[in-house]
């Protein structure tokens, strides 16, 4: 590890983007010369490779940094549903361990190792990954990945911040993610200057990018299964906004103009919403009770070019389980590789990263 700089990459809520975050620093960060590393020392079981679960993110940042490194080593422990059984039966017990002697070996031969926390904060401390461990066992500073979406953020921050300093881990700094346009100026101005007055430096106001964070059609047929009726070569369509059709027919059309590239939800018999809803710009109409549409539902969707899936659940859960959706990098989706990087080569004093480790 001599001469290795582990960088850990956490944030204080779920779906801030720090696997982004971790993909767009790599990569600027070898293209300026830098050996880089990545590990996940927690991780979920998001995908099935060679019969086993492993984390999605660990095979994403293997393959574009070309890492030969196991994957076993770069997340030692997927959990699954129930982490707290494991914890129960003592199947965690040496896994402290397990990740020291595992990050001395990904250690070897680079200069930077990125470390990203798990998506949530309190496997952590079920899986005994306080900050102290971080900062004394692996010799981690840290980087704050947070959302800047209302001003309660700002709290988490430097609540998460303070508990770091307390428990001797450095953070270096934090980084505003996905920030929306019309408070990129309000993020780079009272918000970064709140949090400096604080000693916590801002080094990088990220502006959202729809294309990153928007789910597809696929990802969303992914969560929710159901049916594809139509236009099953439309599914990498983008989802931008969320639309519950639940109005009359006369306000239906006002209501969804006011939205592009929306997914629509609607029960399977509101063949008039339904329609409705193809007349303005929809990526996806889903349908809900597994109510089958009327055929001219499907015939105007097939010729706008719009696929419309159909699923069991009533509506309100049909919206839980979409609105919980963030577009996310998958192996092998050059595309948002790509946004990813641009978005923090332009956008984080990267440099100063480097620095301070």
């Amino acid at each position: 590890m001599t001469g290795c700089k582990g960088l850990y990459i956490i944030s204080p809520m779920d779906y801030s983007g720090k696997t982004a975050f971790c993909v767009g620093l790599a990569l600027t960060l070898r293209e300026e010369g830098y050996r880089v590393g990545y590990m996940k020392p927690v991780g979920l079981g998001t995908s099935i490779l060679e019969e086993k679960y492993m984390d999605e993110d660990s095979i994403l940042m293997r393959d574009i940094l070309g890492l030969e490194d196991r994957l076993d080593d770069i997340t030692p422990y997927v959990a699954g549903d129930r982490i707290l059984e494991d914890v129960a039966k003592g199947r965690l017990q040496n896994l402290c361990l397990k990740i020291v002697e595992a990050y001395r070996r990904l250690s070897d031969g680079k200069d930077i190792v990125i470390v990203e926390a798990p998506r949530n904060v309190g496997f952590n401390y079920l899986t005994g990954l306080n900050y102290r461990f971080i900062a004394e066992k692996l010799g981690c500073k840290a980087m704050i990945i947070s959302l800047f979406e209302s001003d309660a953020d700002i709290g988490y921050i430097l609540q998460m911040y303070e508990h770091m300093k307390l428990e001797g881990l450095q953070a270096i700094g934090v980084i505003l993610n996905y920030v929306r346009r019309h408070i990129i100026e309000r993020a780079k101005g009272v918000a970064s200057s709140i949090l400096g007055s604080y000693g916590v430096n801002v080094l990088g106001v990220i502006p959202r990018k729809n294309e990153l964070v928007a789910p597809t059609v696929a990802e969303i047929y992914e969560r929710i299964g159901g049916e594809v009726l139509t236009r099953e070569d439309r599914l990498g369509n983008i989802v931008e906004e969320i639309m519950i059709g639940a109005m009359t027919l006369e306000s239906a059309l006002h209501f969804f103009r006011r939205a592009v590239s929306k997914a629509v939800i609607t029960g399977g018999d509101r063949a008039d919403i339904a329609l409705a809803a193809l007349e303005t710009d929809t990526s996806v109409l889903i349908l809900t009770g597994n109510l089958y549409p009327d055929v001219r539902v499907l015939a105007r969707a097939e010729e706008k070019g719009v696929p419309v899936i159909l699923v069991p659940y009533d509506t309100y859960t049909t919206v839980e389980l979409v609105g919980e959706l963030v577009g996310r990098i998958k192996p092998g989706d050059r595309r948002r590789v790509d946004i990813a990087y641009k978005l923090v080569r332009e956008n984080v004093d990267w440099r100063r990263i480097a620095e301070a480790l």
